[in-house]
């Protein structure tokens, strides 16, 4: 006797590439990290035959480090990571990354980014030109700020070597 055995497509999940368990950057650097994966669909007996992959990434602290993806090419399986350090923030988070095809499957892997704090120069208020009379004291009042709140030591000089200058 024959029959006919009818074989019908269902959609497997797409399979993530794992990435580096632990990653590390600077304060204030971005950075990308490639990332890929597969699917044993070949998208030819749609439905049930997904296989256009994408990336979404999620980070667990938006203060420290934001995450955005450029899925390179055509949803072949090829993408990137891109890490937006926030500025003057230091600390880790962690990644989940994700992979997904058009029936909504998934597979997910995680890093730890890293970023190291990096001292950054202190900062001193703009001074303006001033004029004084010969003989009259004058007093110019001036800022200065670190964002770490390192202790900062002022320090004066002039051009000129018959002005004094001094900090108080």
């Amino acid at each position: 006797e024959n029959f006919v055995l009818t074989v019908n497509p269902v959609n497997d999940a797409p399979v993530i590439n794992a990435v580096a368990e632990n990653l590390y950057t600077d304060e204030d650097e971005s950075d990308t990290l490639s990332v890929s994966g597969s699917d044993v669909d070949h998208g030819t007996h749609n439905p049930g035959d997904e296989n256009i992959l994408t990336f979404s990434a999620i980070s667990s602290d938006t203060t420290l480090v934001k995450v955005e993806i450029d899925n390179l090419g055509s949803g072949a399986g090829e993408g990137e990571i891109i890490f937006d350090v926030q500025q003057d923030q230091y600390g880790s988070a962690d990644i989940t990354v994700i992979i997904s095809d058009d029936g909504g499957l998934s597979d997910s892997t995680e890093t730890t980014l890293t970023i190291y704090p990096v001292n950054d120069a202190p900062v001193i208020a703009t001074l303006q030109d001033t004029i004084t009379d010969e003989e009259v004291p004058l007093t110019i009042i001036f800022s200065a700020s670190d964002v770490e709140d390192d202790p900062l030591t002022l320090s004066a000089v002039s051009d000129n070597e018959s002005v004094v200058v001094s900090i108080d």
